[in-house]
């Protein structure tokens, strides 16, 4: 398996996105607390195993702060005279940046992609579960992605850490299963 990381350099954004054709779409910066949730429209149960990820989550935040590629989902509203931005994907992110916020870290905007004009309530809707963020990484995969930060040097701790994996002899497992395959 080729090694990517000595291969890849980091380039030019700007450059990158006009060479290619690129055109600028509507990924806004938003303060998180500025953000509003409708009142059951989330379809997740929020029982532990939510409460748990929102809480990985603000653990993550806390230690790597919020990732820019990955925005909220949003669709403006009016209200009375106001235009108002609900969350309409990426709720446990919202809710763990708040919490992070509440326990002192700074954030100051999120990512926000609003849905554009003539967006229906079943289009957002049916975006709650195609729309998804995934499935989680296979037992394989999270050791693949451990070898690579291995790879940058990183120790076991230090990859339990940033990964929110309980401890540094999880990632060994993790290592030793990856090291067994071709």
């Amino acid at each position: 398996m080729e090694n990517f990381t000595d291969t890849m350099t980091a380039g030019n954004v700007k450059a990158a996105m006009k060479e290619v054709g690129a055109v600028s779409a509507d990924l806004w910066q938003v303060t998180p607390d500025k953000l509003r949730v409708l009142e059951g429209f989330n379809a997740r149960v929020k029982n532990d195993t939510y409460t748990g990820r929102v809480r990985w989550i603000a653990d993550s935040i806390k230690v790597n702060g919020y990732y820019k590629d990955k925005p909220l989902s949003g669709f403006v509203a009016r209200e009375g005279d106001d235009n108002v931005i609900y969350v309409t994907g990426g709720h446990r992110r919202h809710e763990a940046v708040l919490l992070a916020i509440s326990e002192g870290v700074e954030v100051p905007a999120v990512p926000v992609i609003v849905s554009p004009k003539g967006t229906s309530m079943e289009d957002l809707t049916v975006a709650l579960v195609v729309g998804n963020e995934g499935e989680p990484l296979s037992l394989y995969e999270a050791a693949v992605v451990c070898k690579r930060l291995a790879a940058f040097g990183w120790s076991s701790q230090e990859i339990a850490r940033r990964l929110g994996y309980a401890s540094a002899q999880y990632v060994d497992g993790l290592l030793a299963l990856v090291s067994l395959t071709v």
